[in-house]
This record gives structure tokens, sequence and C-alpha cells, in this order.
């Protein structure tokens, strides 16, 4: 069973996310030592470089809180993203998360190398090509950014791991299944 935990948090004051998220996570029975030691990418939505307040990216204060976390735990957190049309030291520089990776020392893995994945039993791709970087961390944070979208309906983290897929080929797979029931089977 899937566990899933959905909090109200009032702003982005840095103590009151860091509550909220520690919570979310005893909600769902993570336990916070399992960052121990542990690599951690972490992945917000970074779509492109846009403002906060335009609700298309994972709020630059809600990355700083997870990744204060995974370190206050013994985690080493890394940044882990792979826009569709831009580079991601583009969006970086041009939202604030620039600031949050130089004042939180955080590594930006490149999403440009790449690694085959095999899932023989699928019925319409039996492979991807992912952005080799995920293969580099013991566990993966995402951090979505919930949206609409016009093939998926809504985003949430199983249109963020689509992000997973280095950028243009995001593209190409978005043209190749235009309609929605393709695009999700």
């Amino acid at each position: 069973m899937t566990r899933v935990s959905i909090l109200k948090c009032a702003g982005y004051d840095n103590q009151l996310l860091k509550q909220t998220i520690r919570a979310s996570l005893k909600n769902i029975g993570f336990d916070e030592s399992r960052f121990k030691g542990a690599r951690v990418a972490v992945k917000p939505n970074l779509l492109l470089a846009a403002n906060e307040d335009q609700a298309i990216i994972t709020h630059h204060e809600i990355f700083r809180a997870t990744v204060q976390i995974i370190r206050e735990n013994g985690g080493d957190p890394f940044l882990i993203e792979s826009p569709m049309s831009v580079s991601l030291e583009r969006v970086i520089r041009n939202t604030p998360y620039g600031e949050i990776v130089a004042a939180e020392n955080i590594a930006i893995a490149d999403p440009t190398p790449t690694a085959s994945v095999d899932f023989p039993a699928a019925r319409t791709f039996r492979y991807f090509d992912l952005s080799a970087a995920y293969g580099d961390a013991d566990m993966l944070v995402c951090l979505p950014k919930f949206k609409t979208h016009e093939l998926a309906h809504i985003t949430g983290a199983v249109k963020l791991l689509y992000g997973c897929i280095p950028g243009k080929e995001k593209q190409r797979l978005h043209l190749k299944f235009p309609a929605t029931a393709a695009f999700n089977d």
C-alpha cells in the first residue's frame, strides 16, 4: 500500500516548512535516520526559469528546507533535474535556486550523460534512456509542483519523474504520443 501525506503549510518560513516536511515524512513512516550516510538526489520541478508566483516550478524554499533536513540527518544531498528546453544551469541562474545552491553548497548533477533502463514487460517502451546521475544516488527525494498538464491532467510526483528523461528527449516523446491516452499508457 502506498502512503501519502498531505499537510497544509501556511507559508514558506524555513522552520515552518521543515516542521511540515518532517511531519509528512513521519506520516508515511519514513525514519529520517535513513538519510545518514546516503547520497540523496533531490529532484524539484524546474521546467524552466520561472517565478514561483507563476506556479510552474517547485518553490525554492521547499528545496532549501529539504536539503537542510537531509544534511541534519547525515545525508549528502545533490540537485538533479533535466529541464525540457533550456539548460539546468540557466534555470538555476535565473531563479532563487542559484542563491540556495551557493548558500547551502549543494552539488548539481550533470543531467546530460544517459544510461538505459530496461522494462521488458512494458507494453509500449521496453527501455528508457535516463540521466545517468540517478545511478549515483542511494535514494531519490521528489519535490513535485502540483499543477495541471494538458496530457497528464495533473502533474504531481509521477509526472515529475518524467523529468528523469534527459532534456529534448521529453519533447520527442510528447510529439510521438500527443494524445492523453497514449501518453499515459
